[in-house]
């Protein structure tokens, strides 16, 4: 199932990732962890491909460079670290970021807030995962 994809850390003015398609294998109805359970797995099985096959010439199409620049920042995404990511590892990292409210799920504008709870998916569903900050420091 196609899913458009809004990746935002509060306090930016822009998305970190704005309008991406992902392909995504995920049930139409699925709970939030399945939800993020199959997202990291996507992730990551493209993340460790990259790592296994880098590319000797790369470089952006215009589409790439227009969406980059609407970011803020135009790169190449280029990670120079040959440590691959661990599926287990990441995904635990998401769920408990969410559990402890580090970040956010809205599907279509509404948010959900338990890792039990179930939403239907219908392809082309707007999905915004947002980044909380704190403030660190007191007011003085």
């Amino acid at each position: 199932m196609i899913l458009n994809f809004t990746v935002k850390a509060l306090g930016k003015k822009r998305p970190e990732i704005s309008n991406l398609e992902l392909d995504i294998i995920v049930e139409s109805d699925s709970s939030v962890h399945q939800f993020f359970e199959a997202v990291v797995a996507q992730q990551v099985q493209e993340f460790n491909l990259r790592k296994d096959n880098p590319n000797l010439l790369n470089y952006l199409s215009g589409k790439e460079i227009k969406a980059n620049a609407q970011g803020g920042s135009v790169k190449f995404n280029e990670s120079y670290n040959d440590q691959k990511a661990d599926a287990e590892k990441a995904t635990q990292n998401v769920l408990q970021s969410f559990e402890d409210g580090l970040i956010a799920l809205f599907v279509n504008d509404q948010q959900y807030e338990a890792l039990d709870e179930f939403l239907t998916l219908k392809p082309h569903d707007q999905i915004a995962i947002v980044r909380l900050t704190f403030l660190a420091g007191g007011l003085f």
